[in-house]
């Protein structure tokens, strides 16, 4: 889900990214990449308060949780909550790649993130400790570590990537009414996808997980393929297979 949004947040973003980098003017491509940024830590912060009240009273007083993981629950939550807004403060420099039309490196970079998770998997495998208080800290890592990466790799190789304060009251205003809409038309189809997973844990409880962990193994599998058919090197490959197919049936 966080991923999924993380995605549909760097499109509007790229929207006027792409729009300033066609008129080749570079200095208004800086100003909204740091109004996006200002944009996207007040969205952070929104995130931050709706979860630390509403969600801690979902957890508390209507999920079903086993007794005695209510604590570790907790903690999970919360290294969730970070993480989400360690990602919502990604999306600006997503949507610099978007925009500069680097998928190459996207795909690169997509890849070092299965590589973390598959880390996170083998640690989990191989260590005692309580595995869901410690998959919680992993994935706060992880979504740690590649928010770094992604700093600073579009820090070093897009110069527009610096936060600014020239802003311009239409432009955020603009951008603000833009992003939030399309970030609550999907949070919506989000929230139809994953909602029903928090109604069958009020009615089924726990026999609810089996169907949480199929959509998650689901969701990472078309992820990793998503991210694969995104390589150079895939796309030389078939593109040579496509010509050798007309080739043959033009003879």
């Amino acid at each position: 889900m966080l991923s999924f949004l993380n995605g549909t947040m760097a499109s509007a973003t790229q929207r006027f990214l792409s729009f300033e980098l066609g008129r080749e003017r570079h200095e208004e491509v800086r100003k909204i990449f740091g109004t996006a940024q200002l944009i996207h830590i007040v969205i952070a912060v929104i995130i931050f308060a709706l979860a630390e009240t509403i969600g801690l009273w979902l957890l508390y007083h209507v999920l079903e949780i086993p007794e005695g993981r209510l604590n570790a629950a907790h903690w999970v939550f919360q290294c969730a909550v970070i993480a989400f807004m360690i990602t919502v403060l990604q999306v600006p420099y997503l949507a610099a790649i978007f925009a500069q039309e680097r998928m190459g490196l996207y795909a690169y970079i997509s890849l070092l993130d299965v590589a973390f998770k598959l880390l996170n998997v083998f640690i989990l495998v191989t260590t005692d400790a309580d595995k869901l208080v410690l998959y919680g800290i992993l994935n706060l890592c992880a979504a740690f570590l590649m928010t770094l990466i992604y700093v600073i790799v579009c820090r070093r190789i897009f110069t527009e990537c610096r936060f600014t304060l020239e802003l311009s009251d239409t432009k955020v205003k603009e951008m603000f009414n833009f992003i939030g809409w399309n970030l609550s038309a999907h949070l919506t189809s989000a929230l139809n996808a994953h909602g029903s997973n928090i109604l069958l844990n009020v009615f089924l409880g726990q026999q609810s997980m089996r169907r949480v962990v199929w959509l998650w193994l689901l969701q990472v599998v078309f992820k990793s393929l998503l991210e694969i058919t995104k390589l150079p090197l895939l796309h030389r490959l078939l593109k040579h297979i496509l010509r050798v197919i007309l080739r043959k049936r033009n003879c």
